[in-house]
């Protein structure tokens, strides 16, 4: 590709044709970007050859809780097969879905935690993956669990700070499936990348 850039925003406002505080990207099969942007609490979309974005979720710069408001989204996940979009809406504490044009269809709470930042996808099964976080008064720290859901958003397991895991506390902040199931998470709290692999029942 070549070396374009969607306008800096030299004033650091929320804008249509400008990022703030961009926290998340994925591209559809047809090159339209969506971005979250955690500051502005949105998801926009934009055309490949466009200087202005159009809002896909959210409202720009009103914090909110109900279905079409955010509050710091962070992670996105497109699924192109089924033009649906899942929104990690951080300090919501959810998983949205809406389809590609941006009307809602479902949530997913979570009642575990404080937060929720990141998603991704076993494509083997499409099953969804999601990452929170959770402390106590904001000073003490519990740490994160992965979350697997299936396409409705209907979890099935969760593991981390939850479980029989018995390793550091961490503070996931993003994931990635590669194509045999492994999940890899970056702990921000420990500097580190940790890598899970299912093993036998």
């Amino acid at each position: 590709p070549s070396n374009e850039t969607i306008p800096k925003n030299p004033s650091a406002t929320c804008s249509v044709t400008q990022l703030y505080w961009p926290t998340g990207i994925v591209v559809d099969s047809l090159g339209y970007i969506y971005i979250s942007s955690a500051a502005c609490h949105t998801v926009i979309k934009w055309n490949p050859n466009a200087t202005i974005s159009t809002v896909v979720a959210g409202i720009m710069a009103v914090v909110g809780s109900d279905s079409t408001h955010l509050q710091r989204p962070y992670g996105l996940f497109l699924d192109n097969n089924n033009s649906l979009l899942y929104i990690a809406d951080a300090m919501n504490n959810r998983i949205q879905k809406f389809d590609a044009k941006g009307s809602f269809l479902k949530e997913w709470k979570n009642d575990k935690a404080v937060q929720l930042y990141s998603l991704s996808v076993d494509k083997r099964n499409n099953n969804l993956f999601a990452i929170d976080y959770l402390a106590i008064l904001d000073t003490i720290v519990k740490g994160s669990d992965i979350l697997q859901f299936d396409s409705t958003i209907h979890l099935l397991n969760r593991f981390g700070r939850s479980g029989l895991y018995d390793g550091p506390v961490c503070r996931y902040h993003d994931i990635a499936i590669d194509k045999e199931g492994s999940i890899y998470v970056g702990d921000i709290l420990g500097n580190r990348i940790q890598k899970f692999k299912k093993v036998a029942d």
